[in-house]
């Protein structure tokens, strides 16, 4: 952004980019700057700052012979108030000392899950509608040319206003300037107006694809998280948008019916993704990815009961007035019950789909202990039920997660991402790789 800006005002070719690595190329990029009135960008800084740019950051300016300088190291630089010097990090969460903040204006372009969905929405719009998106892209720029007009009017009017002295009905500029400002912003008050109503039935169109963009937006913010997995795990917003996202819609089959084209893409986008995350990721990981995949795809669907999801992530739920037994009810088999264990067996209690689990738990203890010492668990039926008669076997697979959790913590750990999968058919196991397809060579067997 900043940089086809400075493009814009300066020229193409005059945008100064350094980094900040290289003080020497700093300096005399930001010196050569300041005499020509370009602009200068500063990528890749740190929290700390370098020195040299100090006096830029100051605006310590000074008149020399009647002419502008600035001092840059030990070189006094005529200043060219043309100059804008910007920087740019890449660090998640900066943290500036005040002394520096009150030198710079602060800007935070990191992108957000909304802002990344409305930049996918056109995306998509412009694949699938390119004519609808170029309208709304020209009556974008014209409202805006308009709104700056209609600006630059008032400015104007109130500039005569301030230098028409005590009679204003002497001064035909002023009464002919408010008469063309009145037929202008009438002309441009109802041309805003006819937009608005193309543009609101342009948004309508746009509004059919909200849920590919809404999916996109979804996978992206979930591959940005694997980093906390493994620091190799990172993957720049251009590629995803343009050597995935872009390269499926192009790919995916093609529709006439709506409805059936946004099933087609949402499908593809998310395959096409997960395949090429596989590629880049550690065998023991890619389960994870799914896993992953699932839970983000959920949430946004609203079909992730949060208060489950957050049990079986932290062993932490709120805590309930009506629960089953009291909250220091006390091990009724401490011979083979961890105390922890029994603790959440209380706080899964305080769970909607399992008011009365502890008390039930309480009268069918030799039960559980042969659940608890199990082999494999997650394939046994759950003994007892709620005081309806339903069995506690009848409750979703993520809902028997919760159990599983408080009894058997390590087999959790196995079992949680296959049965997630089963809510959205995502693989469980890696796709094979394709050399051809991946540009590794002729070769096509799995890997």
């Amino acid at each position: 952004f900043v940089k086809a800006l400075g493009e814009s005002k300066n020229g193409a070719g005059r945008m100064g980019v350094v980094t900040n690595r290289n003080k020497t190329v700093l300096v005399r990029t930001i010196e050569n700057s300041i005499r020509n009135g370009t602009w200068v960008l500063l990528e890749d800084i740190e929290e700390s700052l370098d020195a040299a740019i100090e006096p830029v950051l100051q605006r310590s300016t000074f008149k020399e012979k009647g002419q502008l300088m600035i001092k840059i190291g030990d070189n006094n630089v005529p200043y060219n108030e043309s100059f804008r010097f910007f920087m740019t990090t890449k660090l998640p969460n900066p943290h500036y000392p005040p002394e520096v903040c009150v030198k710079v204006t602060l800007l935070n372009f990191t992108i957000t899950p909304k802002g990344l969905e409305e930049q996918l929405l056109g995306v998509v719009t412009r694949e699938e509608m390119p004519e609808l998106e170029e309208k709304k892209t020209e009556l974008t720029h014209n409202n805006a040319a308009m709104n700056a007009n209609l600006d630059h009017l008032e400015t104007e009017t109130l500039r005569l206003l301030a230098a028409s002295g005590d009679d204003i009905l002497d001064n035909v500029q002023l009464i002919s300037t408010l008469q063309e400002s009145k037929t202008k912003s009438d002309e441009i008050a109802i041309a805003m107006a006819d937009a608005k109503v193309v543009e609101e039935e342009i948004d309508i169109a746009r509004e059919r694809f909200r849920s590919v963009a809404t999916r996109g937006s979804v996978l992206y913010f979930t591959i940005a998280e694997l980093f906390r997995v493994c620091d190799m795990y990172q993957y720049s917003l251009q590629w995803f948008v343009e050597a995935v996202f872009v390269s499926t819609l192009r790919k995916s089959e093609q529709s006439s019916d709506v409805e059936v084209r946004k099933a087609t893409l949402i499908e593809a986008v998310t395959y096409s993704l997960y395949d090429n995350i596989c590629r880049s990721v550690f065998v023991r990981h890619k389960l994870l990815l799914s896993f992953m995949m699932t839970a983000n795809i959920m949430e946004d669907a609203g079909t992730l009961d949060l208060a489950v999801w957050r049990f079986i992530t932290s062993g932490q739920v709120a805590p309930s007035e009506d629960a089953s037994v009291a909250p220091d009810a006390v091990n009724p088999e401490d011979d083979w019950l961890e105390e922890q264990a029994w603790q959440e067996i209380k706080q899964i209690d305080s769970l909607p789909q399992f008011k009365g689990l502890a008390s039930d738990f309480c009268k069918h203890l030799p039960e559980w202990r042969g659940y608890y010492e199990s082999a494999e668990p997650q394939t046994m039926t759950l003994p007892g039920g709620d005081a309806e008669g339903v069995g506690w076997d009848t409750r979703a697979a993520l809902d028997k997660l919760c159990l599983l959790r408080a009894l058997r913590l390590q087999v959790l750990i196995d079992v949680a991402p296959i049965s997630c999968l089963k809510l959205l058919p995502l693989p469980a196991a890696a796709p094979s790789i394709n050399l051809d397809a991946a540009g590794g060579g002729p070769r096509k067997e799995a890997v």
